[in-house]
């Protein structure tokens, strides 16, 4: 069986040995995330009451949702864009998010499907102003629940938050 010899110049081999360390630049930073996000995932929760992310682009709504969710007995973390969202799911001790559609500087099903990429399972129940078919078909593939549309019945985002987190402690009973 005859080789076929091929020679390159050395402009070409500059830039496939380029493309290559370019690879394996992007594998490595791909991996070391990924390791990292997967360490911080299997940390242990912090004690005490299960702590919910909640990220909306109006500050009422948000404050008013933690005050709903503290009332049930859970701990609110707000986050207020895309960015942060996607630093506090892959950071993991969450019990689950509650997420506006839109965040503020990002498209929250892309926010959502990046946090899945990573390995994140973080259960999410989305909130909308509207969400036409699309939207919810897209939500449904990444295991979302929702989105509520706003303006929505607070008992039916609370039974949706209980149903995908864990329950909060029982308040201390003082004896009496």
């Amino acid at each position: 069986m005859a080789r076929r010899l091929t020679i390159e110049s050395r402009g070409a081999q500059a830039a496939r040995a380029d493309a290559s360390r370019t690879a394996f630049r992007g594998w490595w930073e791909r991996l070391r995330v990924g390791t990292m996000s997967a360490m911080r995932r299997h940390q242990e929760p912090e004690p005490g009451p299960p702590a919910i992310l909640v990220a909306d682009a109006h500050e009422e709504v948000l404050v008013a949702l933690c005050e709903a969710l503290e009332a049930e007995g859970y701990r609110c973390v707000k986050a207020r864009d895309g960015d942060a969202v996607l630093r506090e799911l892959a950071g993991g001790g969450l019990a689950a998010a509650v997420l506006d559609i839109p965040l503020p500087g990002a498209d929250t099903l892309e926010v959502v499907r990046r946090a899945r990429e990573r390995g994140v399972r973080t259960p999410v129940v989305l909130t909308a102003v509207s969400a036409d078919p699309e939207t919810r078909r897209q939500a449904a593939t990444l295991g979302a629940i929702g989105p509520h549309e706003k303006p929505y019945p607070l008992a039916g985002l609370l039974a949706d938050v209980r149903g995908a987190a864990p329950p909060p402690p029982p308040p201390d009973v003082v004896p009496g």
